[in-house]
């Protein structure tokens, strides 16, 4: 009887609940971090400088100057200016051009604001870079005929001065090195292959070694001093002998 009983709870369960029943939940670990040792920093090479565009873009807009505190100080000026009873000076003919320059460069900013922002992103590699190189040109006035794209030149160079120092601090060093090794080599003193004694026979040897003759293995040839500062030279090969 309790083998049949098993046999019908058995065929009771369908595929949907035995494929449940076996269906287990599997944790899969979290990967963890490998902290480098000391001798894999010293060989990782330094990251190349970066640039904080955001921050950049943040600090120009910071100078912005801010309305309300515009305000607050004109209105503490003018209450100044009353208690005192200060008279206005006038103003000069050379504030008057300052002013003067300001608001153009002011106006001419919100006209080229579109075609300024088109040259920064063709001169830069991200958004952040383009917004960064817009913020430091509102800030800026120019000459009234330098053209917008110079204009826009010339804060791209502000904005990654520290970059392009780094990089060509790196092009620097590397021709210097490349320079050094080139002198090393020209400088290095090589001297000629000199040709080696020839074998003479015991005789001949006994001979020249007598009558004070030494071989001279760049000349390939046997010499020797004589009392007037002359030598004499002679020629293995062919036996000739001469003074010079």
């Amino acid at each position: 009887m309790t083998k049949e009983k098993d046999t019908v709870e058995k065929t009771d369960v369908t595929p949907e609940e035995e494929k449940t029943e076996v269906t287990e939940e599997v944790e899969i670990p979290e990967p963890v971090e490998i902290e480098k040792t000391e001798e894999e920093e010293k060989t990782t090479p330094p990251k190349k400088e970066e640039v904080d565009y955001e921050a950049i873009e943040k600090e120009e807009n910071e100078r912005k100057p801010d309305a309300d505190k515009a305000k607050e100080a004109f209105n503490k000026r003018e209450e100044k200016r009353e208690d005192e009873e200060e008279v206005e000076k006038p103003l000069t003919e050379e504030r008057m051009k300052e002013i003067l320059v300001e608001n153009n460069a002011k106006t001419q900013k919100v006209l080229y604001q579109n075609s300024a922002m088109q040259l920064a992103r063709d001169m830069s590699s991200s958004e952040a870079e383009a917004k960064a190189i817009i913020a430091t040109w509102n800030n800026r006035i120019f000459p009234e005929d330098m053209p917008l794209e110079k204009q826009i030149k010339e804060m791209y160079l502000s904005v990654n001065s520290d970059k392009i120092i780094s990089e060509n601090s790196e092009v620097k060093r590397a021709l210097q090195g490349r320079d050094n090794i080139s002198r090393d080599s020209a400088s290095t003193h090589k001297d000629p292959p000199q040709g080696s004694e020839p074998k003479l026979s015991s005789e001949d040897a006994k001979g020249y070694s007598l009558a004070g003759l030494i071989w001279d293995g760049k000349l390939r040839l046997y010499k020797k001093e004589l009392p007037n500062k002359k030598f004499m030279y002679k020629d293995p090969k062919t036996g000739k002998q001469w003074v010079a």
